[in-house]
């Protein structure tokens, strides 16, 4: 059994536990060769899964096929002292779409694109190399800094891969009930990309709507659903969900493989979509079934001003971590009004639907077409009241008190 401060292969130091499952554990570990954190998998050659370590070992090779910023990284794989397998993977700081979807606010339909952008856009590169996924579902996606804009693949431990003899595991169903295509229900060694599109509708569905798309506590049910009935139509579920995002939704979720897009064509179509006037910016909350917002004091209620001393603010624009995705038409807009603008622009919506991000690359295209353009960019989060406001601004300017602003 490994341990904490544990060094495995004279490359692996093991910092702590990170979570564990039917097949094995994970843990966050520093690999010494390169300096930085890895996902360190390790499996147990005694659980109670059929074929573990046939299992674990296509793991390894899918991983070893795929590079692509949507997919987790494969590093290194090898047996610990104890003999027990062990997969190295990128480490990646987030949380799962799971956890996600269960927080207080939802995602917004602007995230829900995004996501579904760069979904389909890594299971296409996992396509074009062969590999089925076969098991995509929120706990599966990990989000880069907890960004719906920065979804990760992980956990290929069902995945197909066309090159190989399709791995066998009698008396095991394959995949989970509630994302899984009906060709998959039927027989999951025949499965193409097109049921990872399935799923991947499922998945979007549930974000727009906030409900699943085949609803029941059985999961037998689920899958006789699945077999018998067609998805609800988004925009009958949920009529705010702007049309053409619904669409690309229920195309997924077609019964008829044949009549599902490719991974491709759904991430070029996603990415193209602009909701910028596409009327709510998510469907409508259920306070039943949400836990209420934060108490903190909003600069609307204008709470009684006091001498907080604010942190001096950083006179650079922030660099984000990660590729931006899903936002093209809108950031194609933004720049044209920005190249003609003789005022200000203004971005509005609720929380939660990227228009920091999208400022912040709207300024990185402007600068590296016009260098001379200055930015500043001022950190809000603490202000709560309008002389917090300001007190922000005027610092971020340079601004002493009493100048003029002008």
């Amino acid at each position: 059994m490994i341990g904490i401060g544990q060094r495995v292969d004279a490359r692996f130091e093991i910092l702590e536990r990170s979570g564990s499952g039917s097949m094995g554990t994970v843990f966050r570990a520093l690999d010494l060769a390169r300096g930085r954190e890895v996902a360190f998998k390790t499996l147990r050659v005694e659980s109670a899964i059929d074929a573990p370590e046939e299992r674990f070992a296509h793991e390894i090779r899918v991983l070893g096929e795929l590079t692509h910023s949507g997919v987790v990284q494969y590093v290194a794989h090898g047996r610990t002292h104890e003999g027990e397998p062990y997969l190295a993977m990128e480490w990646i700081a987030g949380t799962t779409l799971g956890e996600r979807l269960r927080a207080v606010v939802p995602p917004t339909f602007g995230e829900t694109t995004a996501l579904g952008a760069g979904l389909a856009a890594a299971l296409a590169a996992c396509h074009e190399r062969g590999v089925v996924h076969r098991d995509l579902k929120p706990g599966n996606v990990m989000l880069r800094g907890g960004d719906l804009e920065l979804p990760v693949l992980v956990d290929f431990g069902l995945a197909r891969l066309s090159s190989d003899a399709s791995l066998t595991i009698s008396g095991t169903r394959l995949g989970t009930p509630r994302f899984m295509a009906p060709e998959q229900i039927r027989n999951a060694r025949g499965v193409d990309g097109r049921a990872d599109v399935f799923s991947l509708g499922c998945i979007l569905f549930e974000c727009a709507t906030h409900r699943p798309a085949f609803r029941s506590d059985d999961a037998m049910d689920v899958m006789v659903k699945i077999l018998l009935e067609r998805a609800p139509r988004v925009r009958d579920v949920c009529p705010t969900v702007p049309p053409a995002l619904a669409r690309w939704i229920d195309r997924a979720l077609e019964p008829d493989r044949d009549a599902r897009p490719e991974a491709a064509e759904l991430a070029r179509a996603l990415a193209e979509l602009d909701l910028l006037d596409a009327g709510p910016q998510s469907a409508p909350f259920e306070p039943s079934m949400r836990t209420p917002f934060s108490n903190a004091p909003s600069l609307q209620s204008e709470p009684v001003d006091n001498d907080t001393t604010l942190e001096a603010i950083e006179h650079t624009v922030p660099q984000p971590s990660g590729s931006f995705v899903g936002r093209d038409a809108v950031l194609a807009r933004l720049d044209g009004l920005l190249d003609h603008a003789r005022t200000t622009i203004g971005i509005w919506g609720p929380p939660g639907i990227g228009k920091t991000r999208l400022a912040i690359e709207a300024v990185a295209q402007l600068r590296r077409r016009e260098p001379s353009v200055s930015a500043v960019f001022c950190e809000l989060r603490e202000a709560r009241t309008r002389n917090d406001l300001t007190r922000v601004v005027a610092r971020a300017l340079r601004l002493e008190p009493g100048a003029d602003a002008a």
